[in-house]
C-alpha cells in the first residue's frame, strides 16, 4: 500500500508495527519514494502532545520527481540523492511539527541541477554561464533545528572545480548559501591570497 504524508507519499509501504500502550513503533520499515527507496524506523508516542522519531535512511530519489511535490523546487531540481536521517517532532498539527523539527544528517548528491539560483561569480570570470547549476557531486552534513536546515563542511565537484558551502535553508523556503573555493585548491593560489567567497540568496 501507500502512505499520504502531503506532500510526500510512500509507495509499497512495509514494515512491522509494535503496539505498547500508547507507543506505536514501526521496525524494518521500506517503501519506494520518488523513485528511490527509503528504509527506517519511526517511533509515535500518542499523548496529548504527541511525540514522533524517525531514524532511516534514503537511496537514489530522483530529485526532479521530488521537485514536483515541492512548490519551490517545481521543474527547478535534478539528479538523484541519498541521505540519512535522524529526526525528532512533536505537536499536533503541520505547523507544530515542522516548528518543533530537530535533528541531524548526511547527504551525497549525483549529476545535481539547481536551476532558478544566479550562481555567476562563483567562479573567476564567470559571465552568465547557466551551466553553473549542474554539479558531478554534492556531499556534507546538516542540522535541522529552529525552522530551518543548517549545513555545513558541503562538498561540491563542479566540472571547473571544487567547491565548499555553508549557510542555513529555511522552511519558509528563505537560501542563504555561502560558496567559496576548496582549501585544497585554494593551496595552488599566490601566497598570501585568500580565497573569495560567493553568497547565494
Amino acid at each position: 500500500g501507500g502512505i499520504e504524508m502531503a506532500p510526500f507519499r510512500l509507495e509499497k509501504f512495509d514494515g512491522e508495527v509494535e503496539l505498547s500502550g500508547r507507543t506505536i513503533g514501526i521496525r524494518n520499515a521500506q517503501a519506494d519514494f520518488f523513485g528511490g527507496k527509503v528504509a527506517g524506523t519511526l517511533d509515535a508516542v500518542l499523548t496529548a502532545d504527541p511525540s514522533y522519531e524517525f531514524q532511516g535512511r534514503f537511496d537514489r530519489v530522483n530529485l526532479a520527481q521530488l521537485g514536483h511535490s515541492v512548490s519551490f523546487l517545481n521543474n527547478r531540481a535534478s539528479g538523484t540523492a541519498s541521505a540519512t536521517l535522524s529526526i525528532a517532532a512533536h505537536g499536533i498539527g503541520r505547523e507544530n511539527l515542522v516548528r518543533s523539527m530537530e535533528g541531524n544528517g548526511t547527504l551525497t548528491a549525483r549529476n545535481a541541477e539547481l536551476r532558478g539560483f544566479d550562481f555567476n561569480g562563483v567562479f573567476p570570470g564567470d559571465n552568465q554561464n547557466p551551466s553553473l547549476s549542474r554539479f558531478a557531486s554534492v556531499q556534507g552534513a546538516f542540522r535541522i533545528q529552529s525552522g530551518g536546515i543548517d549545513l555545513a563542511n558541503v562538498v561540491i565537484d563542479h566540472s571547473r572545480g571544487r567547491l565548499q558551502a555553508e549557510g542555513r535553508i529555511e522552511f519558509s523556503h528563505t537560501v542563504n548559501l555561502r560558496i567559496r573555493p576548496s582549501i585544497l585548491r585554494a593551496a595552488t593560489s599566490p601566497a598570501g591570497a585568500s580565497p573569495s567567497s560567493f553568497l547565494v540568496t
